[in-house]
């Protein structure tokens, strides 16, 4: 990023030796790069200078670059107001607020420090990956695609492309869906994607109902074209992607193709391969740990999400998996405190609470599990919990509601 460590060379209002000497000092620690050292001096210089404001950011830029980042948003913030065309306070800003986590937060700053820097990749990087994490994926896509003109040989920037068109694609489809379920657009694209998936009974069907309805595809504009050129944009980047060789991206590119094929000890294998490439990244780790899970492999998902857990104990999808892989093994007792925390962690999340109801069940405590199996109910697409359910309703002596519950199970059977 331009930080510009020639530093808005922060003037001096009074210029007594001791504060030159302070300013110089100040400037090498910054350009040596030992930002520590630097941020004593220049809250010095700060307090002795409250009026300078490029000390300020000079301040600020110390804590950022230190990795201090709430205290460098408690300096560059009001920076940022007294020197609105300072890049570094906008962009550092921007950048400190996503590594506390406030992707909301980061977008103003770094959005102002694009249009002060409009040539500097990694501001404009920064706001995309902010942009992307509030699911804003048409302002993300434009920010992706002129860094695929800054750096066209990253293969991050065109997973990113590749990855907002697929949502940009599937947010239109289903506005379709919602709004026109039996237009010749949304015949003539469930028919394209039945006849991908090797569908061709289904996709003749549906070829012949859209034509019967019209017998071309829609005009462009229409719904129908701005999805498949999303799609194609998508097709594109991808291929991209995969022309700049191995990567962490491809990687995950191959296991998320893989895990929706249900593919998933094949997801795993390329999840290895990407760690290979970035070893010790948890996102990653965690990724390997679900396709582990979902291929069944409960041993190894085990040792993986303990190792996870201790690294990250408030995320309540690890201590889920856990939870649920200790179940899987058929031990119960054992898998109840990872989900109970899961459920402290995320009360809302309805597949803990079938797993944990489940678990209760199982240890013998069928109107413990109850509520829990209730809450969960509008998940249940399978049978699966109602069953659970008639179980432990039929244990606490409530035989109406269990055969209720057990002739639903049935009904939801695939």
């Amino acid at each position: 990023m331009r930080l510009a460590l020639a530093l808005l060379a922060a003037t001096l209002l009074a210029q007594t030796p001791e504060q030159l000497r302070l300013a110089q000092q100040g400037k090498d620690y910054l350009a040596a790069g030992q930002f520590e050292a630097a941020i004593p001096v220049y809250d010095q210089l700060v307090k002795a200078l409250p009026a300078n404001p490029g000390l300020k950011l000079n301040l600020g830029i110390a804590l950022h670059m230190a990795g201090r980042d709430p205290e460098a948003v408690s300096v560059l913030d009001p920076v940022s107001k007294l020197l609105p065309q300072a890049f570094p306070a906008f962009a550092l800003l921007g950048a400190s607020y996503m590594r506390l986590g406030q992707p909301a937060k980061a977008v103003a700053p770094l959005e102002r420090a694009v249009q002060l820097g409009p040539d500097d990749p990694q501001a404009r990087r920064i706001l995309a990956d902010a942009l992307l994490m509030l699911s804003r994926f048409a302002p993300a896509r434009l920010h992706l695609e002129k860094l695929s003109t800054f750096t066209p040989n990253e293969p991050a920037v065109w997973f990113g492309l590749g990855r907002v068109n697929e949502e940009l694609s599937r947010a239109s489809f289903e506005q379709l869906k919602r709004t026109a379920p039996e237009s010749p657009a949304m015949l003539y694209l469930l028919a394209e994607t039945r006849e991908k998936q090797g569908r061709k009974a289904s996709a003749e069907a549906l070829y012949a109902k859209a034509k019967a309805l019209s017998p071309k595809p829609p005009a462009c504009p229409s719904p129908y074209c701005t999805i498949r050129a999303y799609d194609t944009k998508a097709r594109e980047s991808f291929s991209k992607l995969a022309s700049l060789g191995d990567s962490v991206e491809l990687r995950q590119t191959r296991a998320e193709i893989l895990s929706n094929q249900n593919k998933h000890a094949e997801a795993a294998a390329e999840w290895r391969a990407a760690l290979k490439i970035a070893a010790g990244r948890p996102d990653l780790e965690q990724s390997l740990a679900t396709s582990l899970y979902a291929a069944q492999q409960f041993d190894e998902a085990e040792a993986l999400l303990k190792h996870l857990v201790k690294g990250e104990p408030g995320n309540p999808e690890l201590h889920f998996l856990l939870g649920d892989c200790l179940l899987q093994k058929g031990d119960a007792e054992t898998a109840l405190p990872s989900l109970r925390r899961a459920y402290t962690l995320n009360p809302k999340f309805l597949p803990v609470r079938a797993t944990l109801g489940r678990a209760l069940l199982a240890v013998g405590k069928p109107a413990e599990a109850i509520p829990h199996l209730e809450a969960a109910l509008p998940f249940d697409d399978d049978g699966t919990t109602h069953f659970q359910l008639s179980r432990a309703y039929a244990a606490t002596g409530q035989t109406v509601k269990s055969e209720a519950a057990g002739k639903r199970s049935q009904e939801l059977r695939p």
